[in-house]
């Protein structure tokens, strides 16, 4: 029989309905089965690129380049996230459901990463809240779906932070390896991976004393060693398209924000490097900075939290938990913290602040939620612990069903923003005119699917967008030079006065309408009319 020493280790320590060890197996069936849905929800409501979303960054594109053997010129990203999609592609032959796969993948990993990160530095249910949240949250479910390199750089970038928390209170170089290899992927799928330089530098230098200095700088050299070896395959494939080892026009995002107009033909001829427009536009550079910082204060941080009646109270809790962290210092936060500031402010400075990438702080903001919700309502005295409770499931309650309502909300629209019945009829088109047609329309990911030539529509801007006499005086030009025999357009890809077309209002003369349904137009360029007008 056991002593009541042991039965006592055996039970949990306070009261509550998972233990330590149930809490992990529950985390790892969560995750699987997160995952597992994600792909199958991709199957079904994702099976090409979303109108309007990042995806236009043609990272299939680059993916087939690779296997078709060419070194792909993309000077803003690197390349790893285009070499998964490749060679998983070759195991399930498409590249775009392979870079898809690779992403929902990715969200398992961040889920892991941000238990992990959880349990180390405030607690396992903490960690478990933000498990949960993460779930819940429309950003992890779409980006988890796009095929973008958002979440695969959210899940590697966890990954080194756990590997920094690891690390910092140890002088062995037991996690040095794994701890390069997670940076180097990082950096690998985007470039602003050195953010996450100062988080490093805190982790393998400090503190530094006359004990520990010599330790503490094998362990930091070691890792740059490891960096560099892990890093040798984005150097090549660097230098086979480029001629340098170390090349990217990152700067170019920051140049646009602060001097758009200098922007002439395609490049800033009178601007090289990103420390030149800091010295040439620093008013500019700073007020650019804070106006970033003002976005990602309101609406974005509404955005990752959920939005709308979430997003408030995503906010209204996060402002507890930074009172809540501040009050309880520990190293392990402090780097958290300083990751934090670190990636915010360079987001701020050189890039723009969209919700999709800031989901690495946004794993880090729902710990601190549920730090300071475990902390506040249940290490309390004894007297007040029913109502504390009961407080904390309330406050559960409203949060998950306000984030579950805007998450159904945002991924409905979701699925109503694929133009699947569009691509049907330029398939039709194909199959009843052969592949000699040339096709114009909105859509931009359509020529991966079809062996016609197909075209962009140009459209006004501002104003003249929503008029339609000056779009078809531009649809006239453009169909005249570039010999267009059909027009394709859906309620998914028209907008501004392309509706005039798809409601069949205002039909100009040099367009034959033959195949309407489903919210898709077709129509046939009338090249006598088209001359004659």
């Amino acid at each position: 029989m056991l002593n009541e020493q042991s039965m006592n280790e055996r039970l949990p320590s306070e009261p509550w309905l998972l233990t330590k060890m149930s809490i992990n197996t529950a985390v790892t069936v969560i995750i699987i089965g997160y995952t597992t849905f994600l792909c199958i929800f991709g199957g079904f409501y994702h099976p090409i690129e979303e109108v309007g979303s990042a995806e236009f960054d043609l990272y299939v594109e680059k993916a087939d380049s690779l296997l078709d053997g060419t070194v792909p010129k993309d000077k803003f990203h690197p390349l790893l996230y285009p070499i998964l999609s490749a060679g998983l592609s070759l195991l399930i032959g498409d590249t775009f459901i392979a870079a898809r796969t690779i992403s929902s993948l990715s969200a398992g990993l961040f889920l892991y990463c941000t238990y992990l990160l959880g349990s180390a530095c405030f607690s396992k249910k903490a960690g478990l809240f933000a498990l949960l949240a993460l779930i819940c949250n429309s950003n992890v479910i779409l980006e988890g779906l796009h095929v973008t390199t958002d979440m695969t750089f959210a899940a590697f970038t966890l990954l080194t932070l756990v590997f920094c928390v690891k690390t910092a209170d140890q002088n062995t170089p037991f996690y040095i390896p794994l701890f390069s290899l997670s940076f180097a992927l990082a950096y690998f799928t985007r470039y602003s991976a050195i953010a996450l330089i100062p988080t490093i530098l805190f982790a393998l230098l400090l503190p530094l004393n006359r004990q520990n200095f010599r330790s503490r700088l094998k362990l930091f050299l070691l890792f740059l060693f490891f960096v560099l070896v892990f890093l040798t395959p984005h150097f090549i494939l660097s230098y086979l398209a480029f001629g340098k080892i170390l090349y990217d026009e990152n700067w170019e995002n920051l140049a646009y924000q602060v001097v758009p107009n200098h922007w002439i033909g395609g490049g800033y001829h009178s601007i090289d490097g990103v420390w030149d427009v800091v010295r040439h536009y620093p008013t500019q550079v700073l007020t650019n900075a804070l106006t970033n910082l003002k976005l990602f204060m309101h609406p974005c941080l509404m955005e990752i939290g959920g939005g709308g009646r979430a997003g408030y109270i995503f906010i209204a809790l996060l402002c507890g938990g930074m009172v809540t962290i501040l009050r309880s210092w520990t190293r392990k936060r402090v780097m958290l913290l300083i990751f934090i500031v670190s990636y915010v402010s360079m987001h701020c400075v050189f890039y723009t602040v969209f919700h999709r990438f800031l989901l690495p702080v946004l794993s880090l903001f729902c710990l601190y939620i549920g730090h300071f919700l475990f902390t506040t309502f249940v290490s309390v005295p004894t007297t007040r612990v029913s109502l504390k409770k009961l407080s904390l499931i309330g406050i559960h309650i409203l949060f998950f069903l306000s984030l579950c309502g805007s998450t159904a909300d945002r991924l409905h629209t979701f699925i109503t923003n694929h133009p699947v019945a569009e691509l049907a009829k330029a398939r039709i088109l194909e199959q009843n005119y052969g592949q000699s047609i040339t096709v114009a329309g909105r859509f931009p990911y359509i020529q991966r699917y079809v062996k016609f030539k197909y075209m962009r529509i140009p459209l006004p801007y501002g104003r003249k967008l929503l008029d339609y006499h000056v779009f078809y005086g531009s649809l006239q030009s453009f169909l005249l030079k570039n010999d267009v025999d059909f027009i394709l357009i859906s309620d998914v890809t028209a907008y501004g006065s392309m509706g005039h077309l798809l409601h069949y209002r205002s039909r100009p003369a040099f367009l034959d309408l033959i195949m309407q349904d489903e919210g898709v137009a077709v129509y046939k360029v009338n090249k006598l009319n088209l001359s004659s007008q």
